[in-house]
């Protein structure tokens, strides 16, 4: 299946295996930002919601 990498000489592996890890690397923390910057969105949400019934109390 993987008979092609047989004649790939040494540093061009390792490229290959490190660009591999680099995108998965960037795959994560791309969507650790995202959900962390979504969750920031909801708890905001709450905190906004939370200070307006607050207010709202005699």
């Amino acid at each position: 299946m993987l008979g092609f990498l047989d004649n790939w000489r040494l540093p061009r592996k390792l490229f290959a295996a490190f660009s591999l890890l680099a995108a998965m690397l960037a795959a994560v923390g791309l969507n650790g930002y995202f959900s962390t910057r979504e969750l920031n969105a909801i708890a905001q949400n709450h905190v906004d919601h939370g200070i307006a019934g607050m207010s709202a109390m005699p």
